[in-house]
C-alpha cells in the first residue's frame, strides 16, 4: 500500500513543521515508533527520508490521535529535521510506504523555483526572453508587448505561436519576420488541438482570448447566456490554462473585452494561476487613455510568479502613455477624391435603420465629419459594412458615406501600418478589428519591462535605489 499526502510547511510554536496524521499511515508506522532522518540530495534539490529505528538521537516520534476509542498514528516533522531547503507555506509531497516515508519539495515548488532563476538568468545576462502567443491573430498585441519591452532594453521573440487561421498567420509571419528566429515554432491549428507531449518552456506567454461569446454583441448574436456557452470560443479557456501549466512561463499576459471578469471562465483562470503560484493583477485599460482615437477598452491580466521578493506583483500604475491622442478623427484621414467610388449611398442600410428605429431597436451607424475626438469600437468585419459600423460621411453630399480604408484604420488604432501590408481590405480589417490597441500594450509591455529590471535588482543595487 501506498499512501500520498499533498501538504504544506506550517508554522506552530516551535517554527515550522510538517505533520500528517491518521490510518492511512498505519500500513508503515505505529504510535511510539521512532523515525531515522537523513537529507538525501536528488536532481530538484532535496528529499527527507524517514525509516523506522530504535529510539536514538535525533529521531522522529510516531505519536497518536485517539478518537472515537480508535488510535492513529501521528508524525511531526520540526524545524530541526526539515532543515533549511523547506521553507513555512511551501508546498510538499510526502509518500508513505512500509519501507519509509520521504518529504519532497512539490513540483509546483519547484516549478515556480525554476521559471523565476530561468526569467533572472536572462535578464541578467541580457539574453532574449521568449514568449509564447495563443490566438496570435495578426500579431498586433504581439508586436506591441515586443516593442514596449524592447524600448526598455529587453530583447525577445517568439519562441511559439498558435493561429487557426492561415491567412493571418501567413499575414504575421511575412510582415514581421523579425519576431521569429530559427527555432520559433508556428502551430496553424485550433488551440484546442495542440498536444502538449513535449512543452516548450517559455518566459512569457500571451493570450488574446476570443472575446465571441463574452461580450454583449456575441451574446446577443449567438443566443447564449454565458460566454462558457459559446461553440468554438466558450472553452477557450481551458486551453490557455494546459499551456500555462505545460510551458510555465514566469509571466502570464491575457486580454479579453472587460465583460470577461464577470465570467465564470474568469474565476476559474484566476483561481487555477493562485494556485499555481502566481500573482494576479487585473485591469480595464481605455485606449483614448493612451493615444489611441479608439476608446476600445479591454480587460488586461498580469500574472507573476510568487517570490520571496518583496515585488513579485505587478502593479498597473506603471503603466503610462507613450502616445498623442489626436485632437480629431480629421487628422488621420487619407486624401480620398470625392468623386471617389468608395462614397456610396449605403440605402439599405438607411431602410434597414428605419425599420429597427420602428421596432424600438436602437442600433444603428457611428456617421463621423472629421471633428471627432474619438472612435467606437471598430469590429473584426468592419469591411462588410454592416448597419452599426463607423462611417465618414463626405463632406459636400450629406447622403453618400464611406468606411474608414485599413490605413485609417491603423492610425485610428495607432497601430504600425506594416503589420497590414500587401493585404486585402477586408483581411487588414479583420486583423484590425479582432487587435488590440497598439498604444494600450505598448506601454504594458514597457512597464512589464519596468517591473522586471525592479524584481532583478541586486540587493546592493536595491539600495542604491
Amino acid at each position: 500500500m501506498l499512501t500520498i499526502i499533498n501538504t504544506t510547511v506550517g508554522e506552530g510554536k516551535a517554527g515550522k513543521r510538517v505533520w500528517a496524521e491518521g490510518s492511512k499511515l498505519s500500513h508503515a508506522v505505529q504510535p511510539g515508533q521512532y523515525l531515522s532522518p537523513s537529507i538525501i540530495k536528488t536532481e530538484n534539490g532535496v528529499k527527507l527520508m524517514l525509516k523506522v529505528c530504535d529510539q536514538s538521537e535525533g529521531a522522529v516520534y510516531v505519536s497518536k490521535r485517539t478518537r472515537n476509542s480508535i488510535v492513529k498514528p501521528l508524525i511531526e516533522i520540526r524545524k530541526d529535521v526539515l532543515g533549511e531547503s523547506f521553507r513555512v507555506g511551501m508546498k510538499v509531497r510526502i509518500v508513505v510506504s512500509h519501507l519509509y516515508i520521504s518529504v519532497e519539495i512539490h513540483a509546483q515548488e519547484l516549478s515556480k523555483t525554476e521559471r523565476t532563476e530561468r526569467f533572472y538568468s536572462k535578464l541578467a545576462s541580457n539574453d532574449e526572453l521568449e514568449i509564447g502567443s495563443l490566438f496570435l491573430g495578426g500579431g498586433v498585441l504581439d508586436r506591441a508587448l515586443h516593442d514596449g519591452l524592447n524600448a526598455r532594453g529587453i530583447s525577445s521573440y517568439s519562441k511559439f505561436v498558435v493561429e487557426r487561421e492561415s491567412k493571418y498567420l501567413d499575414a504575421a509571419i511575412t510582415n514581421q519576420p523579425e519576431l521569429f528566429k530559427e527555432d520559433s515554432i508556428l502551430i496553424h491549428s485550433n488551440v484546442e488541438d495542440v498536444h502538449l507531449e513535449k512543452p516548450v518552456p517559455v518566459d512569457v506567454l500571451v493570450a488574446g482570448i476570443p472575446c465571441t461569446g463574452a461580450s454583449r454583441a456575441g451574446k446577443s448574436k449567438n443566443k447564449i447566456s454565458k460566454a462558457e456557452d459559446h461553440d468554438s470560443a466558450g472553452a477557450c479557456f481551458v486551453s490557455v490554462l494546459s499551456f500555462v501549466y505545460a510551458c510555465s512561463p514566469y509571466m502570464v499576459v491575457l486580454e479579453c473585452v472587460p465583460e470577461y471578469i464577470q465570467s465564470a471562465s474568469y474565476s476559474v483562470v484566476k483561481s487555477m494561476l493562485s494556485h499555481w503560484g502566481y500573482r494576479v493583477s487585473t485591469e480595464v485599460l481605455d485606449g483614448n487613455e493612451y493615444g489611441s482615437l479608439e476608446g476600445r477598452k479591454r480587460m488586461c491580466v498580469v500574472a507573476v510568479t510568487e517570490t520571496d521578493s518583496s515585488i513579485d506583483s505587478f502593479d498597473f500604475d506603471l503603466l503610462f502613455s507613450h502616445f498623442e491622442k489626436e485632437a480629431e478623427v480629421s487628422e488621420v484621414l487619407e486624401d480620398i477624391p470625392l468623386d471617389s467610388d468608395k462614397w456610396k449611398t449605403y440605402e439599405y442600410l438607411l431602410v434597414k435603420e428605419t425599420r429597427d428605429k420602428a421596432k424600438g431597436n436602437g442600433y444603428g451607424r457611428d456617421i463621423y465629419v472629421g471633428k471627432e475626438s474619438k472612435v467606437t469600437t471598430i469590429r473584426r468585419l468592419y469591411a462588410k459594412g454592416g448597419s452599426c459600423e463607423q462611417f465618414l460621411q463626405h463632406p459636400e453630399d450629406p447622403t453618400k458615406f464611406r468606411l474608414f480604408t485599413a490605413k485609417e484604420h491603423c492610425r485610428i488604432k495607432k497601430v504600425p501600418d506594416y503589420i497590414v501590408a500587401n493585404l486585402s481590405q477586408t483581411v487588414a480589417h479583420e486583423i484590425l478589428g479582432q487587435g488590440v490597441i497598439y498604444p494600450v500594450f505598448y506601454s504594458l509591455g514597457y512597464a512589464l519591462g519596468e517591473f522586471a529590471r525592479g524584481i532583478s535588482l541586486t540587493p546592493e543595487e536595491e539600495k542604491a535605489a
